[in-house]
């Protein structure tokens, strides 16, 4: 399974790496990253660029991408590369657990598209 990994403190996996338009997320609680894709590396590897760390109890009703509240702070943070976004499903979890783990890693990375949640 691919995954990538964000979090200093709670280093969480993301699932589900898809560009943003093609994003078509299930009916479950959980957070979401949203990303820029700065290209393979020598080895192969995808580099990606956190610019935005979400949460919501139903992924499918944020209404991705274009009507988010954020998405020309994406853009323009991600300076031309592909917007990417990926999940961590948290079936069952309360709304203070998702925030908690939100604030974690918009903490961990002090973001300029997140700047209205600190």
């Amino acid at each position: 399974m691919i995954y990538i990994q964000w979090g200093k403190i709670y280093p969480t996996k993301f699932e589900n790496i898809v560009k943003l338009e093609k994003f078509d997320p299930s009916y479950r609680a959980g957070l979401y990253v949203i990303m820029a894709h700065k290209g393979n590396g020598e080895n192969g590897i995808s580099s990606f660029r956190v610019l935005y760390f979400g949460q919501s109890k139903n992924l499918s009703e944020r209404g991705f991408p274009k009507n988010h509240t954020s998405y020309d702070c994406w853009v323009s943070q991600a300076e031309g590369c592909p917007l990417y976004v990926a999940t961590h499903l948290m079936p069952n979890s309360t709304k203070e657990n998702r925030e908690k783990l939100e604030y974690s890693l918009i903490n961990d990375y002090n973001l300029v598209c997140n700047k209205k949640k600190g």
